[in-house]
């Protein structure tokens, strides 16, 4: 099976028949052979949009009671269920910004690789700044954050780079007791799929 990364793994290894079967040749159905209306089900569930048949390496090559090298197919069937949709379209930025009265922004950024991070920010009242994040086709997250209170003269701020699965933390604390706390971090992928479509607004600015 495969998603279309060209990445194949194994979703079934069809065994042969067993000798006393009284079915060691000829096409046959799996996994009974005398009844072609039974389903192999598998262990557990797969989402693809590839299948693949692979014959196996010759008995004699292999530990593995393999193929006498003589195999055919002629049909593979597949049944299941539709899974979730695809991801959306590619987002590659995202901004949240600290205004007056908010507590906490989360947003997600997905790409279309399959990458998905969840970006949580907290903002005391009066401080100012925020975080804009932009995204590779790789999932490589980059960007900056700043933050600031105006009667201040030291800032908060930094640089984001290729997180992977890795989990960003950052928190500041200016001298009048005010905090901002940033977080982000690798989210379920249907999280995504059902959260990000474009780029978010930001939020409104205070009046």
């Amino acid at each position: 099976m495969d998603l279309g990364g060209g990445g194949w793994q194994t979703a079934w290894q069809v065994d042969p028949h067993p000798d006393d079967s009284g079915y060691c040749g000829a096409v046959q159905t799996r996994p009974n052979p005398v009844d072609n209306s039974e389903r192999y089900v598998l262990p557990e569930p797969i989402v693809t949009n590839m299948l693949r048949v692979i014959p196996s390496p010759p008995w004699w090559a292999s530990d593995f009671r393999g193929t006498d090298t003589l195999y055919s197919v002629s049909e593979v069937q597949a049944f299941g269920e539709p899974a979730e949709p695809p991801p959306p379209p590619f987002v590659d930025c995202l901004e949240l910004t600290c205004f007056e009265g908010a507590d906490k922004w989360e947003a997600f950024l997905t790409d279309e690789s399959g990458f998905c991070y969840k970006v949580e920010l907290t903002c005391d009242d009066g401080v100012g700044g925020g975080i804009e994040l932009g995204m590779h086709p790789d999932g490589r997250v980059e960007g900056g954050y700043g933050f600031f209170i105006p009667e201040e003269p030291n800032d908060c701020g930094g640089f984001i780079v290729h997180l992977g699965n890795n989990k960003f933390v950052h928190s500041c604390a200016f001298n009048s007791g005010e905090m901002i706390e940033l977080e982000v971090k690798a989210a379920p992928m249907h999280r995504c799929r059902k959260e990000v479509a474009s780029c978010q607004p930001l939020p409104p600015s205070p009046e």
